[in-house]
């Protein structure tokens, strides 16, 4: 991930010398990425935040490392992509469509996760689902 005149990689979000594989992780960004992801680059929160790669793949969704264009710093965000079938708007490539059968569940399931989240968290909502990020 390119940010000004920094290099980080765009999964762990370690400091790099220049655009390369990570030392620090692996992560090399001409790898096949998860279909089902967000595209690397992809702008979130009125272009607060820029998408890196998958850090992790968890039963309810993806951490994702990402530049935060307001604290100046790279971050995680979590994005709510729970297994049941989800799929993303091919025009768009970032919004999220819940299927009928899985449409309360899907949002049983972003109310208990904004129930369970601290202080210290920050959720906005975008593309029909809820991201979330450590403030």
């Amino acid at each position: 991930m390119n940010i000004g005149e920094k290099f980080y990689c765009s999964r762990c979000l370690a400091e790099l010398q220049d655009e390369c594989v990570c030392t620090k992780c692996g992560y090399d960004s001409r790898a096949p990425s998860d279909e089902s992801a967000l595209e690397e680059g992809t702008l979130l929160d009125r272009m607060r935040f820029q998408v890196g790669a998958v850090r992790r793949k968890l039963k309810g969704g993806y951490v994702y490392g990402a530049f935060d264009y307001i604290s100046q710093k790279p971050v995680y965000i979590f994005e709510y992509f729970p297994t049941c079938g989800l799929r993303r708007d091919i025009e768009s490539g970032s919004c999220v469509i819940v299927p009928k059968s899985h449409k309360s569940e899907f949002e049983e399931g972003m109310k208990k996760l904004s129930a369970r989240l601290s202080p210290h968290h920050k959720v906005f909502s975008e593309n029909n689902t809820l991201y979330v990020f450590r403030k």
